[in-house]
């Protein structure tokens, strides 16, 4: 009689035959510090991007007609970023430059809205949180 209750269950290295030979690789320094970098960057993002309505109608006096005007051109330049920045990044051979460029451009836009007196600075300032997307994404 045959028990049906234990079930052989292979090992999956034994399934793929080079298994065994390949050692596991750790992931390199600047793949971690890239990925802490996006956490913070994106962190930072969301915590600044529900507050800016409120910052810009209370604190700079902007009507709502005016927070609409901001965040539509931020979504429309952010668009245009991301689509402009894509093409070039695919067509240069190194993309750090544009990483760096859009994390440096995120910080700077952050820092500029944090010190800004009217609306119309953090207009030419804040282009969203999706600025650096196109050519991180480019990475992946």
């Amino acid at each position: 009689m045959r028990d049906d209750s234990v079930k052989f269950i292979p090992h999956p290295s034994s399934l793929i035959p080079y298994a065994r030979e390949m050692e596991r690789q750790r992931l390199r320094p600047q793949v971690i510090l890239l990925g802490l970098v996006a956490l913070l960057n994106d962190s930072a993002s969301e915590m600044i991007y529900p507050l800016l309505p409120v910052f810009l109608t209370t604190t700079l006096g902007a009507t709502p007609l005016i927070v609409g005007l901001i965040e539509g051109t931020a979504d429309a330049l952010s668009s245009i970023l991301k689509l402009a920045a894509g093409w070039i990044s695919d067509r240069v051979p190194r993309r750090k430059p544009f990483i760096v460029g859009g994390y440096a451009l995120a910080a700077i836009s952050r820092a500029w809205i944090a010190v800004a007196g009217r609306w119309p600075s953090v207009l030419a300032c804040w282009t969203g949180p999706e600025k650096e997307s196109a050519p991180l994404r480019a990475t992946r």
